[in-house]
Order: C-alpha cells, then sequence, then structure tokens
C-alpha cells in the first residue's frame, strides 16, 4: 500500500482518539505527525489504533499504530493535536 494511503490511516486513527477525549463541541487539527514504516502494509485487512498519551487544554499528544497479521506493528505515528476553540471560525 502506498505510504501515502498508510499515513493518512494513521494520521485518522489519531484524531478519532483525539476527537475522544475533548468536549462536545470542540474539535482538534494535526499539528505534527510523524511517521515510521516498519514492514509493508499490503492490501488486505489491518487494524489501525489510536491512543491518548496525553491530553492537556491545548494539546493532545497520540500515538497510532497500524497492525497486520498476528498483530504485527507495519507502521506506527506520534502526533500532536492542537484544541481548536469553540464556535464558528472567525474571519
Amino acid at each position: 500500500m502506498q505510504g501515502g494511503i498508510v499515513s493518512t490511516m494513521l494520521d485518522f486513527a489519531a484524531a478519532y482518539a483525539a476527537l475522544a477525549v475533548l468536549l462536545e463541541g470542540q474539535t482538534a487539527a494535526t499539528a505534527t505527525i510523524t511517521v515510521n514504516f516498519q514492514g509493508a502494509v499490503r492490501l488486505g485487512e489491518v487494524l489501525a489504533t489510536g491512543t491518548v498519551e496525553r491530553a492537556g487544554k491545548r494539546l493532545i499528544f497520540v500515538r497510532a499504530q497500524i497492525h497486520g497479521d498476528g498483530d504485527r506493528i507495519l507502521a506506527a505515528a506520534t502526533s500532536v493535536m492542537t484544541v481548536l476553540p469553540d464556535g464558528p471560525p472567525r474571519g
């Protein structure tokens, strides 16, 4: 599987983990993401997981992993998500 697709899957896993700890109405955006490819991600069934390591008022630190057969880690990422203020964007 192409690396950009794998990176996107990791970003989604990290984002959903971050969203799970936010208050209703809040959202977050990826500030940084570092991806490490540890094995070939082949077409087929894989599992992407995200875990919040630390959540603050403005930043959420998350790690994400893609697991293949036998729970082998194929790719991993660390990410910092920025908590966005409540309400519509100002312009």
